[in-house]
């Protein structure tokens, strides 16, 4: 009885809606003649109960990030993106947001910013003559030595041996 108050309490709450009762039932003592026969229930019982939460933490986590991967690549010009504007705009803890994300997809938030906009870089300068502090800014990055910083860090060349890679004129305005 007071497992199913405390799961029935979970799912009033809105905390979680893990089907009791549907397609899950807890296994009630009259129907058992043994305590092994019961005990067995029960361990099947909470071993799907507990996939079950499994699952549902695993969903909330992979919409997580989701969300943070769609904020990341429609607002990588916004130079104030940073781990604390995702996590507030989710209004969610910074701790909690850079923790799931790095468990799921091993790499940091930041790692992944500075990514998106190099690769953003990149296809502008391949496709255009602008000059290349134009695309730092254009791309989220305040600073152009760290844009090239994180160009030569990420690409292995600078963003003019790029560019020239790339059969296109180089600019001098950076």
């Amino acid at each position: 009885m007071t497992i199913g108050n405390m799961l029935a309490e979970i799912e009033r709450n809105g905390s979680m809606q893990l089907g009791i009762g549907a397609d899950l039932s807890i296994p009630g003592i009259d129907q058992y003649e043994t305590l092994d026969e019961l005990s067995e229930a029960m361990g099947r019982f909470f071993g799907q109960l507990s996939a079950r939460v499994f699952e549902k933490r695993s969903n909330k986590q992979e919409d997580l990030i989701r969300k943070i991967n769609a904020l990341i690549e429609t607002r990588y010009d916004d130079s104030n993106l940073s781990l604390n504007a995702i996590s507030e705009e989710l209004k969610m803890s910074t701790y909690h947001v850079s923790r799931v994300y790095r468990q799921h997809t091993f790499t940091t938030i930041v790692d992944m910013i500075n990514h998106v906009r190099i690769e953003k870089a990149k296809a502008i300068l391949a496709s255009t003559d602008d000059p290349v502090a134009e695309v730092a800014e254009r791309t989220g990055f305040t600073n152009s030595s760290y844009f090239h910083r994180m160009f030569k860090k990420l690409t292995g060349v600078t963003p003019v041996e790029f560019r020239k890679a790339q059969g296109r004129s180089v600019q001098i305005n950076s």
